[in-house]
C-alpha cells in the first residue's frame, strides 16, 4: 500500500510501517524526516482513538489508515504549514541580520508570507516545506558565522 498511495499519504503510512516493523528506516519516497515527525502524532492519535473507542488495537488503527488514507491527512499538512511558518520567521531573522533594518525585514517576511510558491508548498504534505526551512536556517547560520567569528563553532 505504501507504494500505491498518493504523495501525501506516504508520510504517515511510512511512519506506520516504521512502527509496525520496529525499524528506524523509512520506506517512503521522500526522506525520513517527515516519517519521524509523524510518529509522535500517530501515537497521540492512537491514544485518542483508543480512549474514544474507535479502535481497539494498533492493528485496527493500521487498517483504518490503510483503508482511509486521507483520515489523518491533516497531520502532515499541519506540519508542512508549521515548517512554512518557520520559514517566514527565519527569513525575517535573516533579513534583520543582512539589512539591519526592521522595516526591510518585515517587508521580506511579508513577501515570503504572501508568495504563491511558499503557500502552495506549505499546503501539501511533501518534503519541500521542511527542505526550504532547513535551507533558510542553514543560510542564516552561515551568515551569522561569517559575521561573528567568536561564535563560529556555535553556528556550525
Amino acid at each position: 500500500m505504501l507504494y500505491l498511495s498518493n504523495d501525501e499519504a506516504v508520510y504517515h503510512l511510512s511512519a506506520l510501517n516504521m512502527i509496525a516493523n520496529k525499524t528506524p528506516f523509512s520506506l517512503g519516497n521522500y526522506g525520513p524526516l517527515g516519517s519521524y515527525i509523524q510518529i509522535p502524532f500517530l501515537a497521540l492519535a492512537y491514544l485518542v482513538l483508543l480512549v474514544s473507542g474507535k479502535v481497539s488495537s494498533f492493528s485496527d488503527m493500521e487498517l483504518l489508515l490503510t483503508a482511509q488514507e486521507g483520515y489523518f491527512m491533516f497531520v502532515p499538512r499541519v506540519l508542512s504549514a508549521l515548517f512554512g511558518t518557520l520559514t517566514i520567521l527565519s527569513i525575517y531573522r535573516l533579513s534583520i541580520i543582512l539589512f539591519k533594518n526592521k522595516s526591510a525585514a518585515l517587508w521580506s517576511a511579508f513577501f515570503a508570507a504572501v508568495s504563491f510558491n511558499l503557500v502552495h508548498i506549505s499546503h501539501f504534505a511533501r518534503s519541500l516545506s521542511p527542505a526550504l526551512f532547513f535551507t533558510t536556517i542553514a543560510v542564516l547560520f552561515a551568515v551569522e558565522s561569517a559575521r561573528d567569528a567568536k561564535r563560529e563553532f556555535k553556528n556550525i
